[in-house]
């Protein structure tokens, strides 16, 4: 009984560089475009009713100026705070 060994046919060998060779190319610009690139930026007017935003986005807050004022120093607590412990069920997973 013979055995027969044959080698694998080396099909398409220029063709499947080629292929190659595109694949890696559509896959860097695809990656460039995603990644890389940076999209044309445009100017956007604001609607009518913004107008002052100018005068709104110069104020400059100073947080302990604003705890000392009259009238931060004024407001008063009109809610009591409940204990967790007083609201719902001790267990909310265990069944009725």
């Amino acid at each position: 009984m013979a055995i027969v060994v044959e080698e694998q046919n080396n099909r398409g060998g220029v063709f499947t560089v080629v292929v190659w060779a595109i694949i890696i190319i559509v896959l860097g610009i695809g990656t460039y475009y995603v990644f890389f690139k940076t999209p044309p930026t445009t100017a956007v007017a604001p609607p009518a009713g913004f107008e002052g935003i100018q005068q709104i986005s110069t104020i400059s807050l100073k947080p302990d100026e604003i705890l000392r004022s009259a009238e931060f120093l004024a407001l008063r607590v009109y809610v009591t705070p409940t204990t967790p412990s007083s609201s719902g069920r001790p267990n909310p997973f265990l069944g009725f």
